[in-house]
Order: C-alpha cells, then structure tokens, then sequence
C-alpha cells in the first residue's frame, strides 16, 4: 500500500485535467492498490483497463474491482497496446527485463501520464518523446532513476532538463505541464520511510508485552 500510495499521489498532481480512464498493467498486490490509489487522487475516473500476461487474472481483477467500484466501467484488454491506448493514466506494476520494454510513445494519448511503478516497461524512444520525467528522490540527477530511465539518463536521450522533482510540482514551483497534450513519465519509488516508522513500531510494542527474541547479527565481530 505504501508503495502504491506513491503513484496515487503522482496521478493527482500530474494527471490531465478532467482525466477519466485509466490504464493497468500488471494485476498483482501493487496493481491493485495503485488503482486504489489512483481512484481516490483523481475522481474524474470512469473507465478502468486491464492487461496482465495471464488473461485470467485480468478477468478476476476486473470482477472484484468491478465490485468494489460499481459506479465504473471495466474493461479487460486483449493486449498492452490496446489498454495502454485507452488510459489517460497509465499505471505499470510488473516484472519486466530491459529487453522486453513495451511501451511505444506512438501509443499514448495526447496528454496522458504514466505511473511507472515497475521498471523497464519504458522503451528509450518514450521517455525521448516525453515532456517531462518526474521522481521523488533527492539524488543526484541520474541516481534517483529506475533502471529504464537511468539507461536513457546515461546514454543522453533523457537531459537533466526533463528530469523534475515532484515537490517542484506539488508546492507549485513548476507546473506539471506546459502543454495540455503533454505526455508524462513518473518514476515512484514508494516510501520506505514508513517502513522504517512501522518497524520501529512493531519493535516497541514487542518490547513492551514482553515477546519476540534477540538475535545476534554476526557471532563473531567480521572485520577483526
């Protein structure tokens, strides 16, 4: 969920105004939080689309959404490239290898964002053809990227100048878009600062009833 909430976030302050379908790749835990996140954050929605690999899966994610969010229209798509087509937000949660990117600039829709949540979906040409490309880590421009965009970073196809923090966006020092039909690529990561909170949590309860066990890092000190 944290993870997904990270893409919701994107969505609002990066999707086109009055944005009403979304796409989803990958149908999996973070898949569908993400769209959980994406439908609080932007309430324009009123289509969901739905690819993954295994066509079954897609059926069962749009039967229990479809549950879930009876208000909207689910659609399960026969390939990528017809639900990617089809999204105004497009949100990727899968495991892809860099020869595999799939996602061909041509088949965006003017003004669409995508929430890449997995890495490597993003074919080079794309983030080329992109706007802007927004993260939220405070690196260095190139180490705060995902595996896709840091190779484009690399290589000279993504400058620095497309390269936002989404602060920048969210505290209104840069706007989101120049254009309306603007495509966008985000890069989020997930907040692993609540998981440092939550574990420090789940330490001091332990603590305080008394349960759980100590454990050794190392039996013998290793650099010695």
């Amino acid at each position: 969920m944290r993870t997904a909430a990270v893409g919701g976030l994107f969505a609002k302050y990066l999707a086109k105004p009055g944005a009403e379908s979304v796409s989803v790749i990958g149908t999996g835990p973070i898949g569908r939080n993400q769209l959980n996140a994406i439908l609080l954050a932007v309430p324009t929605i009123r289509r969901v689309y739905v690819y993954d690999l295994v066509p079954e899966r897609s059926e069962r994610f749009a039967a229990d959404k479809g549950a879930e969010f009876p208000e909207l229209e689910f659609h399960v798509s026969s390939t990528a490239r017809e639900c990617i087509e089809a999204g105004d937000i497009i949100s990727t949660a899968t495991v892809t290898a860099p020869e595999d990117a799939y996602i061909e600039y041509e088949w965006l829709r003017p003004g669409a964002v995508v929430i890449n949540t997995s890495a490597n979906d993003t074919k080079m040409e794309t983030f080329q053809g992109a706007a802007a490309c927004l993260s939220h880590s405070r690196e260095k421009p190139g180490n705060n990227l995902r595996a896709d965009a840091a190779r484009c970073y690399q290589e000279g196809i993504l400058p620095s100048e497309k390269l936002v923090h989404i602060s920048e966006v969210i505290t209104g020092k840069q706007p989101a878009r120049l254009n309306p039909d603007d495509v966008i690529i985000s890069l989020p990561m997930g907040i692993a600062i609540m998981d440092m909170i939550n574990a420090q949590r789940v330490y001091e309860r332990a603590r305080q009833l008394g349960i759980g066990r100590t454990l050794p890092l190392w039996e013998e000190v290793p650099w010695v």
